[in-house]
């Protein structure tokens, strides 16, 4: 059973206390309006802009970026971070900032090793490149010839996946299953759709064919070739001693894969991963023709944005960067890496918070200079940690986490008197949902209350309460928003086949 809200909400009616206090919140939601809001530009003091490959001929920016890394930090409230440079094929400086623990303040140094989440997958795509040389795998052979995948059985098209459409995220799978359902979201090689499942298809396929599991093969065609010797797919007990302890909104912990995952798990240094930068620029390990491969543009995406294998690409006013980022909410850690073959230089970030992608557009400025429009794509999500915006979220996410959904709209009620009105967008509601959801928190339904009564309903809004609901087993209104999304986005292939599934489960008609 269910009954819908003045704005089309569908909420369950539940006799269960939770649910029914849950309810009663979402109904008493007002009506809120508002516009995205401009970036805000640095904190008030003026900042020379550096001229474009400044990583590689004014040292001094380095002396600047150390001075203003504390400040950084503390204004992100992250707690500690990793930095290394790359010039001329070679690391020219590595240095760590502020603690790797907040239990025991131990301080960051370049040998500090991070988690570094979707750094993993240039790492593997390198490797990857590696196995194509040597002919052990046919970038574009469909990946079903070489080993076949029972959880796509019953869609044919998954046989179209090849190796080329997973390193350039279109391969047609999800990133990641909130559902718990792994399906196609569109016909492989037709556009791009970032995926995890992607790569983590291709690992199994790589590990058929050598033989292997992930982390020995990387060891053998990455980690030992370059010199990297505090990089691993899985932990490893020696790095125990100096390991950066990721934070969250609601608590620390460090996590200890047993098994690797080309999508996520690379443990890496800022130092080690910058060798690997290097060696991407310098071209080693790999041959000109293969360099040439990996660093092509198979996919535009957005104006100055496009995707390579494993890595995307910016087109600069210096030239064309490889780039990309590693954001790890579930785990608490954040990271960047971008690259500059024609000036030969490039930048490694590694941070133990959730919030360091906040500060890369000034450590962007700091390094490298320029214009960026990686920064403006809605993908990367950045929002530099002194925007209204921003504040505003982790403002609101503290509140909900801590404090339920009753506090949590406590806090929004003050904060709708200390910030302009456009800040309180559906948009903001939508992500803001999003991040408590990823702490299995009932709270995310209030958020996502506030979003859709905002306006415009939208069908990522909707989706998002229908992944609550699910969460916390309330299964009805699932389907219910779950519909009202495919309702506004037809095209939504995957929460189609997701809405059928589900309907199946609990026996409920169309």
């Amino acid at each position: 059973m269910s009954r819908r809200s003045s704005r089309g909400l569908e909420v369950p009616t539940v006799r269960r206390s939770r649910a029914g206090r849950v309810r009663r919140t979402l109904l008493s939601l007002g009506s809120i309006a508002g516009l995205y809001p401009q970036a805000t530009i640095w904190d008030g003091s003026t900042l020379q802009t550096p001229t474009p490959g400044g990583v590689c001929r004014a040292p001094a920016r380095l002396s600047d970026l150390s001075r203003r890394a504390p400040g950084l930090l503390d204004s992100a409230e992250v707690r500690g971070m990793a930095i290394a440079s790359i010039a001329r094929g070679k690391v020219v400086w590595a240095r760590g900032f502020g603690a790797r623990s907040a239990v025991t303040g131990a301080p960051v140094n370049d040998s500090t090793v991070f988690e570094a989440a979707s750094l993993s997958k240039p790492l593997f795509a390198y490797g990857v490149m590696r196995l194509v040389e040597r002919g052990r795998l046919r970038l574009d052979e469909p990946l079903a010839n070489y080993l076949a995948n029972p959880e796509l059985e019953s869609d044919a098209r998954y046989k179209l996946i090849t190796a080329r459409m997973v390193l350039s995220h279109q391969s047609g799978l999800p990133n990641g299953r909130p559902s718990g359902i792994l399906t196609l979201g569109f016909e492989p090689g037709t556009r791009w759709g970032y995926s995890g499942e992607g790569f983590l298809y291709l690992q199994r396929v790589i590990e058929h064919l050598e033989g292997q599991p992930l982390h020995r093969i990387m060891v053998l065609e990455v980690f030992e070739p370059l010199g990297m010797t505090r990089s691993s797919y899985v932990w490893e007990e020696r790095f125990g001693a100096n390991v950066a302890v990721g934070e969250r909104e609601l608590g620390v912990e460090k996590t200890k894969p047993q098994r690797g995952s080309a999508a996520g798990s690379l443990h890496t240094t800022a130092r080690d991963y910058a060798r690997f930068m290097a060696a991407m620029l310098e071209g080693r390990g790999l041959s000109q023709t293969s360099l040439r491969e990996m660093l092509s543009e198979q996919v535009g995406i957005a104006p100055g944005v496009s995707w390579a294998l494993g890595w995307a690409l910016e087109q600069h006013g210096a030239g064309r960067a490889f780039w990309h980022w590693g954001d790890s909410r579930a785990t608490g850690y954040t990271a960047f890496a971008i690259g500059y073959p024609e000036l030969d230089c490039g930048v490694v970030v590694l941070t133990n918070g959730t919030r360091g992608l906040s500060f890369i557009g000034r450590v962007l400025e700091l390094t490298i200079g320029g214009a960026h429009p990686l920064l403006s794509w809605p993908v990367l999500g950045y929002e530099p940690y002194d925007a209204p915006r921003t504040r505003v979220i982790w403002a609101l996410e503290r509140a909900f986490l801590r404090n339920g959904i009753q506090g949590g709209l406590r806090r929004y009620q003050e904060l709708r008197k200390e910030y302009p009105s456009d800040v309180f967008s559906a948009g903001l509601f939508e992500e803001l949902g999003r991040r408590v959801m990823l702490e299995g928190n009932v709270a995310a339904l209030g958020v996502f209350a506030l979003s859709a009564e905002a306006g415009p309903l939208t069908s990522r809004a909707f989706q998002g309460l229908g992944d609550a609901y699910r969460a916390i087993g309330l299964l009805g209104a699932a389907i219910a928003n779950y519909q009202k999304a495919l309702d506004l986005d037809p095209s939504n292939e995957s929460l189609r086949i997701t809405l059928e599934r589900m309907r199946a489960e609990v026996g409920t008609p169309r």
